[in-house]
């Protein structure tokens, strides 16, 4: 299935649009799209109708029935649907030919991209050598690999971008440990006559140190808590992500990420109270009661 990929000129990814034009009666064969609105024969019968999908149509505000714009080229928008979540929900499909002459390129003439698809999932690297063997002595030559190790060549272009969010993330998170163990440490020194009165009613060590970290640690995850909501919500709020290969990676929030955020506050909580507690355990009685009386 050739097809002509056409970006819109924003360079913020935040408003990424990307317009395939395709061969309507062959785009099923290698995506399967589920309509939520609108019809998919609608598309096939009319060169000048488009179908996009549901997070483009939400972040453009498309509806059915509408015409929509881009970079001079209009087209009406005959259906929006999902394809399980994946990037390709971030793009709109139009006829090849109506597509090539909105660019000035002639029927038949220009595409960006061919999709081939392989019978055995095994021979994908086989097909993909033999394809580029056979074009090699051709003025256009191709470069053909599985989509998956297509769209990860593109993210390998802003490794980069990911390994500096990556520092700073574990930054934040000493920062946050130094934080939160000073605020347990100041919380600590401005209640030394209650630990010593815990400590004179026959309160152990073991147990006061231990109320100092449970303390700590409940601070931490309810500050962790708070931080995944907000978190959730912009994410789910708003269509962010990253430029790729013509499709938009999206930001999803995910129940494993959540949990591990989770996991590192409580941690946090329990790192930062550590040495208040044991010193507070340690504190003298005698010393913490001549501050009350």
């Amino acid at each position: 299935m050739p097809a002509l990929v056409h970006i819109n000129r924003c360079g913020a990814n935040l408003d990424l649009v990307t317009v395939y034009g395709v061969d309507p009666s062959a785009v099923q064969d290698f995506r399967k799209l589920n309509f939520i609105s609108g019809d998919y024969s609608v598309f096939m019968a009319d060169s000048a109708d488009a179908v996009v999908g549901k997070a483009l149509a939400r972040k453009r505000n498309w509806k059915v029935g509408e015409a929509a714009e881009m970079n001079g080229i209009t087209f009406n928008v005959c259906g929006i649907y999902e394809n399980n979540g994946s990037a390709f929900e971030s793009v709109a499909l139009v006829h090849l030919p109506f597509l090539q002459e909105a660019k000035g390129l002639g029927k038949n003439s220009f595409a960006t991209q061919i999709f081939v698809k392989v019978d055995d999932g095994r021979e994908l690297e086989n097909v993909a050598s033999h394809i580029d063997k056979y074009f090699g002595v051709d003025s256009i030559q191709t470069d053909t690999k599985p989509e998956r190790s297509f769209i990860t060549s593109g993210l390998k272009t802003i490794k980069g971008l990911i390994d500096f969010s990556q520092f700073l993330g574990y930054l934040s998170v000493v920062i946050i440990l130094v934080l939160v163990c000073n605020t347990i440490y100041m919380a600590t020194q401005e209640r030394v006559q209650e630990t010593a009165v815990l400590r004179t009613l026959g309160f152990s060590p073991l147990r006061v140190g231990l109320l100092v970290v449970m303390e700590s640690v409940i601070i931490s995850t309810l500050g962790g808590l708070i931080g995944m909501a907000l978190c959730y919500g912009i994410l789910k709020s708003g269509d962010y992500g990253i430029g790729v290969c013509g499709l938009q990676v999206n930001f999803r929030p995910h129940l494993n990420v959540q949990l591990a955020g989770l996991a590192t506050a409580m941690v946090i909580g329990f790192l930062g109270g550590f040495l208040p507690a044991l010193q507070s355990s340690r504190s003298n009685i005698v010393d913490g009661l001549r501050r009350v009386f």
